[in-house]
Order: structure tokens, then sequence, then C-alpha cells
């Protein structure tokens, strides 16, 4: 990961590749607050809603660290 993908970057600016999963920053003007998760950006040859996000009011984004190898045959979304 380059010192570039380290920062916010605002969705004016750049989207990532679709289909890749990335950490979101989401805007929720209505409610007051904003929510981070993840996202990513669907074809919008199929998919019409949120600008193309998978998730409704994405401002920012941001690449996913990468998982430490130690982990890399541990399933760790399970609980």
């Amino acid at each position: 990961m380059t010192a570039s993908h380290r920062e916010w970057i605002d969705v004016n600016d750049a989207l990532p590749p679709v289909n890749e999963e990335v950490i979101v920053l989401t805007n929720e003007h209505n409610l007051g607050f904003a929510h981070i998760c993840f996202g990513h950006i669907v074809d919008q040859r199929f998919a019409k809603d949120y600008n193309g996000w998978n998730i409704p009011n994405v401002t920012h984004w941001i690449y996913c660290p990468t998982i430490p190898r130690m982990y890399s045959d541990i399933d760790i979304t399970q609980e």
C-alpha cells in the first residue's frame, strides 16, 4: 500500500475498481452522524441505486489493509 492509499479519498475525486471491497465513510445528513463500514462500487449498467455504490450516502473511501500473513489460514469471519 502506498502513502496515497492511507488517506481518505473523496468520491468526487476518484472511485475504487468495480466490486473491490473498500472501507467507506457515509454521511447520514438527515440523522446528523456518519458511519464507517465496508462497501463497493457495483456495475451501474445493472444497479442504478446509490450512485453506483452498494450502500447509500458514501462520501469518502479508503483501500482495505491487507490481513497479516499469520492469519492467512484462519477464517477470521467466524465468531
